[in-house]
């Protein structure tokens, strides 16, 4: 998988780099007002083996043309590039959608070195959030808190 500055992630053939599907992503909120998205970082959240196929989370900056900044979220079926947080429909949207995970600049991203695949976001003023953001999710980042990875 790629992403780049022109609003688009592509799935891409590993063994010959033969594009195999590409999407756009949305600009949510700031499509009223416009504005650019920047790519920072792409996990990988389940592999092949996984029975749902592999899925990557994309995050990203929304840089609006009225100066606000939001780090997105893009959470993909890396096989299928199906948006993994919607219902499946009948009409797929023409673009991704994203999660508005922090309203603000990030300062660092990271994925936790455990098997629940929780990212962890912090923003300007250092505070986490955590995707997903549930109770498995809190369990584990306290966890690694108190006694390291």
């Amino acid at each position: 998988m790629a992403a780049t500055l022109y609003v688009k992630i592509f799935g891409i053939n590993s063994s010959n780099g033969q594009v195999l599907w590409s999407r756009m992503l949305s600009l949510g909120w700031a499509a009223k007002v416009g504005g650019t998205i920047i790519p920072i970082k792409m996990f990988i959240t389940w592999t092949v083996s996984n029975p749902e196929g592999p899925q990557i989370v994309l995050v990203t900056q929304h840089w609006a043309d009225n100066i606000y900044v939001d780090t997105m979220l893009f959470y993909v079926n890396a096989l299928m590039r199906d948006n993994v947080r919607e219902e499946k429909s009948s009409i797929p949207r023409a673009a991704l959608q994203g999660l508005d995970a922090v309203m603000g600049p990030l300062v660092d991203v990271f994925m936790l070195p455990n098997e629940n695949w929780i990212i962890v976001i912090l923003n300007e003023y250092l505070q986490a959030r955590l995707y997903p953001d549930t109770p498995l999710a809190q369990a584990g980042f306290s966890f690694v808190l108190s006694n390291g990875p």
